[in-house]
């Protein structure tokens, strides 16, 4: 559920920590994904020329938004794992670029143009099946990899200081969530309990009653947003970074895209000769989790490569 403890507090956003925030993190995901794949293209100094307000108008996302994506950097390859089958989004990419320019164009001309709120979701949110659309304040970093059955969404907003993490199609796997959320449940627009239960009983009562189920079980397992797991900007990047370094993640280098997802306390004990025991065993005999301040510094990514090739 998109809430936390009664103590925590809200923070505020930083443009300057969440860009430092990101670009650390994808710093690791290179460091942790092979060569081939792994090529991180960094914006200039006043961001990059092709993101800006005017040309970006169709996606309907606030100036915060437009600012944070024209300053932070992006993988050229999407067989990048931000998480276990999601991909973070690529915005500064020529033909996502010249797609959004002309529909921005388009709309920029319209002489009665359309409502912000009323133009969609992309590069928010587009839910399964319709539901809420997000905030102009909010949009997707990452999202389900093509042709993954299950997954994650990863959505961040500038105004609460948030990320929200959806899961997709499928419950949470055993051991999530690795630390509690911490941010303050946002009561967003049509966020209402009573209105929430009124649904539910209507789902129950109405002539559609044999859907109902799979609807309240979608309902329960977050794929709403607006009722999923939520971080502050600056929790949720050091979960991930820890993740990594604890190898509770783990890259499968022999198939270069693809991440193994495994949450067990530090006193696990795993059979090195295979599976998830030996891919830890050839990590850490390359160097993981490094010698540096940051996760993957200095450890032998070619060597893990080529033993994981060879062995898993």
């Amino acid at each position: 559920m998109a809430q936390s403890s009664s103590g925590s507090s809200q923070a505020e956003y930083s443009h300057e920590a969440t860009v430092a925030a990101i670009t650390s993190y994808y710093e690791l995901l290179a460091r942790v994904h092979p060569d081939s794949v792994s090529s991180l293209e960094y914006p200039p100094p006043e961001g990059w020329p092709q993101i800006t307000p005017e040309s970006f108008s169709i996606l309907g996302r606030n100036d915060t938004v437009i600012e944070l994506i024209r300053h932070i950097p992006y993988f050229t390859s999407d067989r990048i794992s931000f998480m276990k089958s999601t991909t973070p989004r690529y915005f500064a990419g020529a033909s996502f670029c010249r797609k959004t320019h002309e529909e921005s164009r388009v709309y920029n001309e319209e002489l009665r143009p359309v409502p912000r709120d009323k133009i969609g979701a992309n590069p928010g949110y587009s839910p399964e099946a319709g539901g809420v659309p997000i905030p102009s304040s909010m949009f997707t970093l990452a999202v389900l990899a093509e042709e993954k059955e299950e997954g994650y969404d990863i959505l961040l907003d500038t105004e609460h200081d948030i990320v929200i993490v959806v899961r997709v199609r499928e419950e949470f796997p055993h051991g999530w969530p690795p630390i509690p959320p911490d941010a303050n449940h946002i009561k967003w627009g049509g966020d209402d309990e009573d209105e929430a239960e009124d649904e539910k009983d209507d789902e129950g009562n109405g002539e559609d009653s044999e859907d109902s189920e799979e609807d309240v079980n979608l309902y329960l397992l977050g794929h709403d947003w607006r009722y999923s797991p939520t971080y502050r900007i600056e929790t949720f990047f050091k979960m991930c970074q820890e993740q990594w370094r604890v190898m509770n993640w783990m890259p499968k280098m022999e198939w270069a895209d693809q991440v193994e997802e495994r949450y067990r306390s530090a006193e696990t004990k795993l059979d090195e000769t295979y599976g998830d025991g030996l891919r830890q065993k050839i990590m850490r005999e390359a160097g993981w989790p490094g010698t540096g301040e940051e996760v993957g510094l200095g450890w032998d990514k070619a060597k893990a490569e080529k033993q994981m090739i060879k062995l898993m």
